[in-house]
């Protein structure tokens, strides 16, 4: 492909990215839609392929429990400021950054940071970025606990989220301390998504336990989850927890839990409207919905 007049190497690299992206968006609508006429032909390897990867793409980015939580987690106050830098893990889909964008978290000025350790959504998530109309932005490549610095000239973040798919590990425990912590302040809004397993620890004393779930065992968990984040971080800063909840994964229903810490004297935890406990009943008669299909 030749470059138009006036057109730069750079212009044309993100309009290749643009054209892979909708090339690859299109055919997984097709295969969705041919699953659903049931003539998808699922003898096919590369067919078969692409059909579970559109349907894992839906069930675990953008079912209907990880969209509510995400509109509650990017809340704003009336009179917050748009952050000038942010951090994310987003995977191809940049739902997340999505809904930071749409609820003003974040406006098109703001200097993004992406952090992925598959080198095959590297392209995707830059093409997403450019779709979305971001001036500034760097994607790494990296496993996020090997990341030890960050290029951004402010030297902090004003909003984080870090969505691990995983649990509180004692590595990921290691990097917020040691890596995270160096780039937010007080005024810094700080989101997590773990793994909600019952393997992490914490004495609450005199931090406030905040109601993530109904469910006895989910509440202690994700209580004993999140103060041990807090305590991590507690070391920099007074911080508090101001919105959370419990949720299921879809297919293998992995116990999820999602969290915001504000830092600083002046927090109130914010009231949330989604129902507690999203996906514990909801995900065994959907998947048996699927199956039937």
């Amino acid at each position: 492909m030749l470059l138009a007049k006036g057109d730069t190497l750079e212009d044309l690299v993100k309009l290749q990215r643009a054209k892979l992206v909708k090339a690859e968006d299109a055919l997984y609508k097709e295969v969705k839609r041919l699953k659903v006429e049931g003539t998808l032909d699922l003898t096919d390897p590369h067919i078969k392929e692409l059909a579970l990867e559109a349907e894992k793409n839906m069930r675990n980015w953008n079912n209907p429990e990880k969209r509510a939580i995400r509109q509650e987690l990017f809340k704003v106050k009336k009179k917050k400021q748009v952050a000038k830098t942010a951090l994310f893990i987003p995977s191809h889909s940049c739902h997340c950054i999505k809904e930071a964008l749409k609820q003003g978290v974040v406006d098109k000025n703001t200097y993004i940071v992406a952090v992925e350790r598959d080198r095959k959504l590297i392209d995707r998530i830059r093409a997403t970025l450019d779709e979305l109309g971001f001036v500034d932005y760097v994607v790494l490549h990296k496993h996020l606990e090997k990341v030890k610095t960050f290029p951004i000239p402010s030297r902090v973040f004003d909003f984080v989220y870090i969505d691990t798919c995983k649990g509180l590990t004692r590595p990921m425990q290691a990097w917020i301390k040691d890596v995270l912590s160096l780039w937010i302040n007080y005024k810094t809004t700080a989101c997590f998504t773990f793994i909600n397993a019952d393997r992490t620890r914490a004495i609450l004393g005199t931090l406030t336990p905040y109601k993530f779930s109904d469910r006895p065992s989910t509440n202690a968990n994700a209580q004993e989850l999140v103060a041990t984040t807090q305590r991590i971080l507690s070391h920099r800063f007074k911080n508090v927890c101001l919105y959370g909840r419990a949720y299921k994964e879809q297919g293998v229903h992995m116990a999820m839990v999602t969290f915001k810490l504000g830092f600083g004297w002046r927090q109130k935890p914010q009231s949330g409207t989604v129902p507690y406990d999203l996906g514990y009943k909801q995900n065994a008669e959907r998947d048996a919905q699927i199956l039937t299909r």
